[in-house]
């Protein structure tokens, strides 16, 4: 049973709300962005009046809060269902989450439309199928001042595998607590800089969709993304006026490296997908001033971009569960000896980039042959996944990180039972040794992390010293290279 809030509520709202008892009708829910007639974006304030209001109105939307930003404020959910949420085994959960960057409105404003529209009905028939979750300000404080990164100048795209702001921990306690099937990060992307200016043509697509990439994901998923996925929402897309791409990265054509983004784990599609989940991101475009510039079409390109993603799901609902599952239960299944690429490198196509750009002076359409065109990802390095690793117990940030993670660590370990191996000259890819041990150190305690669970691949990515997306890489776990010995053991079944 939903709980009545009382709360201080802005003034759009309370008009809104006295209208409703004035006239003693319904009336249709209007996002703060419209009533302000789109001067200026949503604020947090107004954000939560709306999202309130959403669940007052709509027994099919259920308001929750999830946690608190660096600064106090508060992190919505909306769970959307014709049910219970997560209840009904027939349906497929789906989670859309937006603004982990402060200064990209549009994914925001889109999301509060989409939530309307289900709290006034119009777009009750997806929740025959589909579990819904809508995450619409996940930075809140960078948001405020619209600004990238959050009040720990901390950018939120790269941290969901560190986990040290508290808006991505919230964010993996309701993803690792529901395990949605699908997932959608939406952002913004800038084609007005300097650079672009001076080359005298600029990207224009109003939506770009980005795939998952890691070659450690199901190649299952990857392909169906690619091969299906894809070209149905360039379809929807551009039928209802928008332009579209995939998501394209790098600078000037020909001056540096045209790709696909990235693989590493860190960022909000790829830490989900390393799961095996059917994880996307959304690329819209920004506005000149990243805040208020065309914000209506803007919003509008990215909710039609978020009904575009449902319709597809809904259509294609048993493929989609079908692929995570296998994935999921290929990463739970896992046994020592597979091979995860830990290093890997972008390669160039077999054929250049017919890229199309918009002339700064004129305006118009134009085609770049992008030669320096890099589509392609490939291993460098791959490892032999062991049977597990053996953290040592008293490091309480890296145990804290994978419970956080919701990783299965064991204080069950019997070393009879197994070959423990230890890393040795810790300098840098290359100079790594590897050797084994008669016995655990004296003197320190260990937590087993068995390698058959769902984080299969991303310990592995994680854990390994060699990895270049590894944690090694970040501040926080700098310790783990300031012993010429690695603290982390790897082990294997006899």
């Amino acid at each position: 049973m939903k709980k009545t809030i009382f709360k201080k509520v802005s003034v759009p709202v309370f008009l809104l709300l006295f209208s409703f008892i004035l006239f003693g009708c319904k009336t249709e829910l209007q996002t703060p962005l419209e009533l302000n007639e789109y001067a200026e974006p949503t604020s947090h304030e107004e954000m939560m009046d709306f999202v309130r209001e959403a669940d007052r109105r709509s027994r099919q939307v259920t308001l929750e809060i999830i946690g608190e930003s660096v600064e106090g404020r508060e992190i919505p959910v909306l769970k959307i269902s014709g049910d219970t949420y997560g209840t009904n085994p027939d349906k497929i959960q789906v989670m859309m989450f937006a603004m982990l960057h402060g200064n990209e409105h549009s994914g925001k404003e889109g999301t509060l439309k989409l939530i309307r529209e289900f709290a006034d009905g119009d777009l009750e028939h997806y929740l025959q199928d589909i579990d819904l979750m809508v995450l619409p300000l996940m930075n809140p404080d960078g948001a405020e001042q619209t600004q990238r990164r959050n009040a720990q100048d901390i950018d939120l795209n790269r941290d969901n595998l560190v986990l040290e702001s508290p808006e991505n921990q919230a964010l993996r306690r309701l993803f690792v607590k529901h395990m949605p099937e699908v997932t959608v990060d939406v952002h913004e992307y800038f084609p007005y800089g300097s650079a672009w200016e001076e080359f005298g043509y600029r990207k224009d697509f109003d939506m770009q969709i980005g795939l998952v990439t890691n070659p450690n994901i199901s190649s299952q998923i990857i392909e169906y993304q690619n091969d299906t996925f894809l070209p149905f929402m360039q379809e929807y897309i551009e039928e209802r006026g928008y332009s579209f791409h995939n998501y394209l990265v790098g600078g000037i054509p020909n001056e540096s490296v045209t790709r696909h983004s990235t693989v590493d784990i860190n960022d909000g599609r790829q830490s989900m997908g390393i799961l095996n989940t059917f994880s996307m991101i959304y690329e819209g475009k920004n506005g000149r001033d990243r805040y208020a510039d065309n914000i209506e079409e803007r919003a509008n390109c990215q909710f039609t971009s978020m009904v575009g993603l449902l319709e597809f799901v809904m259509a294609n609902k048993h493929d989609i569960r079908q692929m995570v599952e296998e994935g999921r239960n290929k990463l739970i299944e896992s046994q020592q000896g597979e091979k995860v690429a830990i290093q890997t490198e972008f390669v160039k196509g077999d054929e250049p980039l017919q890229m199309p750009l918009k002339s700064v002076s004129t305006g118009n359409d134009t085609i770049i042959v992008v030669e320096e065109y890099y589509p392609y990802v490939e291993a460098v390095l791959e490892v032999e996944k062991p049977a597990g690793y053996l953290v040592p117990a008293e490091d309480e940030d890296l145990v804290n990180l994978l419970q956080m993670h919701n990783v299965t660590i064991t204080g069950d370990f019997v070393p009879e039972d197994y070959n423990i191996f230890r890393y040795t000259n810790i300098t840098g890819p290359g100079n790594i040794r590897v050797e084994q041990l008669e016995d655990l150190p004296l003197g320190v305690g260990y937590f087993f992390v068995p390698i058959n669970q769902l984080h299969s691949n991303m310990l592995v990515l994680a854990l390994e010293p060699e990895s270049q997306i590894g944690l090694v890489n970040y501040s926080a776990f700098e310790h783990l290279k300031e012993e010429d010995d690695y603290p982390i053991l790897r082990v294997y079944k006899r």
